[in-house]
């Protein structure tokens, strides 16, 4: 343990994992139980359904966000980003919500925001 933290009378929180209980705390076997059973993100997912051509089949979603090989089934979040950005995905993944809204309704808001700005 650090310093700072020994300053703070830090300690180690040695509640047994749940399904993890028959291997010793803080044993090799113990932590590799651990990441077994209890791994997940804590950053914003993205790039699990990559949008592209049809065509190519290392992609899930067509450039209209349809699901390939299943009708009436679209994905319209984060995880069609073929790329992870490489800022905050909130404002992409509101732009994907909106393009998809306008996907879904057969309608163009962004040639219609610019006819109204004319």
């Amino acid at each position: 343990m650090t310093k700072p933290m020994l300053a703070l009378n830090a300690t180690f929180r040695n509640k047994p994992f749940s399904g993890c209980t028959s291997f010793g705390f803080d044993t090799d076997q113990y932590w590799e139980c651990i990441i077994r059973h209890f791994t997940v993100t804590i950053y914003h997912p993205t790039t699990t359904c990559k949008m592209g051509a049809v065509t190519d089949p290392s992609t899930v979603v067509d450039p209209s966000l349809r699901v390939k090989g299943i009708s009436s089934l679209r994905v319209i979040d984060a995880s069609i980003m073929p790329d992870a950005i490489s800022g905050n995905t909130m404002s992409a993944s509101i732009m994907i919500g909106e393009k998809g809204a306008d996907l879904v309704r057969n309608i163009d808001s962004v040639n219609q925001l610019r006819k109204k700005r004319k």
